[in-house]
Parts: structure tokens; sequence; C-alpha cells
């Protein structure tokens, strides 16, 4: 359901005027969508726009004002693909693929596009100590079936040894962050295989967030395929062929009404655009 254009007029000069340095990063941003959706497209990759993203594309037809980065959906072995051809191939883009094995301090188990002519300045112990800064994609990987067996005891131990780490900037979480990589690779490297192994009842009709993704609302599979095409900043991108119902299972009935003005925000970032 697309927002009134009176308020979305108003909505855009109160937190992304022309000129501001979030509407330039939404800016960069559509262009590095751009970009990635061509590549999907030559190589026959799948992917469809999630969370706040799609949540802007349904209600504003493109960002919520007040966003700063795009999230992405891919089936895993799409998102696998995706690293691989990134990995591989030279593409003279002004973007990387981020991930833990080119950025030691990158902690996600979830890659990155990244904008190599942007920085986000924002400062905290581990972030400090990131390689790659710029604006970025967020490439969410999905498994077939519901295999969160296990994830409210991974995403716990993730967000509070891994996630609050990366984030937070104090001397109790600076004096832990040594546990942040140990951690991390412990669950990559053990518990998530094995919490594979056991998430046996896969073709159940639902699709989840891979095991170390800390979102665990579920959706249908035919809320979701066949994908269509639906305009975002001026793009046509990939959504869920029910993007409205899709909406719905993450974020509730309620996900038309706008939020309160103390709710509006971002990510914590402190923005520099390079070119």
């Amino acid at each position: 359901m697309k927002i009134d254009s009176e308020i979305n007029i108003l909505l855009h000069q109160q937190y992304n005027p022309e000129g501001s340095v979030l509407r330039l990063a939404q800016y960069r941003m559509v262009e590095m969508l751009e970009w990635f959706d061509d590549i999907c497209t030559k190589n026959n990759l799948k992917y469809w726009m999630d969370a706040g993203t799609l949540l802007g594309a349904v209600r504003h037809e493109g960002f919520i004002p007040w966003d700063d980065d795009v999230d992405v959906c891919m089936m895993r072995a799409d998102a696998e693909k995706l690293h691989r051809i990134l990995l591989d191939k030279n593409v003279n883009s002004g973007y990387i693929l981020q991930n833990h094995d080119n950025d030691p301090w990158y902690l996600m188990f979830w890659d990155k596009i990244r904008d190599l002519k942007s920085k986000n300045n924002a400062s905290s112990y581990i972030q400090d100590r990131l390689i790659y800064k710029g604006l970025a994609i967020d490439i969410f990987p999905i498994d077939e079936g519901n295999v969160q067996c296990f994830s409210n005891s991974i995403t716990w131990m993730f967000k509070h040894f891994v996630l609050y780490p990366f984030f937070e900037n104090n001397g109790f979480w600076n004096h832990l962050s040594f546990m942040a990589r140990p951690f991390r690779f412990l669950i990559k490297t053990m518990l998530i295989p094995v919490a594979h192994l056991l998430s046996w009842h896969r073709s159940n009709g639902v699709l989840s967030y891979s095991y170390g993704v800390p979102f665990k609302d579920i959706h249908t599979k035919d809320v979701v395929f066949p994908l269509r095409r639906i305009p975002f900043e001026g793009l046509l991108l990939l959504a869920p062929n029910n993007p409205e119902q899709y909406l719905v299972q993450k974020f509730g009935e309620r996900w038309r009404d706008l939020p309160s003005e103390s709710l509006r925000g971002g990510h914590s970032i402190e923005l520099e655009i390079f070119d």
C-alpha cells in the first residue's frame, strides 16, 4: 500500500531532502543496486528485497526516507554462487564483496557488498578495525524449510559474543572483544554445521534465514515465489510475489503505519562520500 504522495513529500523534506548527505548516500545505493541486479541477471541468480528495503519499495516506491542501508535475500545456493563470482572475477566496479576472509574483523555470517567510495566514520572498538566501511548491501542467505530449531541459542551466542562487542563502545565490551573472533569461529565451524545436519525437516513449504542470521521470521514459499519486479527509486527490482503478505509475515499487520518520530532513524553512521 503506497503512502499518500503529499505525506511522502513531507517526509522526504524532513529526513532526506535533495542535497543532504543521506539522500546522496541513497542515490549511491541505487547505483549499487542497479549494478547488483545486473550481476544477478547475467548469472541467473535470484534475489529479493527484504526488510526495510522491501517496506520502502511498497510504501514509498523507494527508500524509507530515513533509511541508510539495503537488505536483500538470496537462497543459500545462489548466495554462495554470487560469493564465488565476485571473488573470482575481476569486476572493476568500485564495489567489493566483504566477508570474514578478506576483512577479519567483519564478524557477520553473511556477505556485504561495500562501496569503496564512501566511508562510515562511526567509531567503536571493533568497527575501527574494519577494512571496508562504505555503504553496503546486506545479502542474507535463506534456507528452504524451517531450519530454526537451534536458532535461539545460536542467535544468543552470536549477539552476546560477536555482535555486542562489534557494535558497542564501552569498557566492559572492549575487554571482551578479544573473544569475538574465536566465538565466531566456534559458531561457524561447529555449531552451525551441526544445526544444519539436525534440521532435517526442510520440505515443508516455508523459507527461513540461514543459521547465523539473527532474524527468526518465517516466510511461506508461495508468498515469495515466483519473484516479480516492483518499482524502487526508478528501478524495477526483484521482490516477493506477494510483498504485502511478506511484510505481514515479517513485521505484522501494522507494517503500513508510520512509526513514531522517536523510532524513525537508520543505523549509527557518520557518512563520508568521496565521489
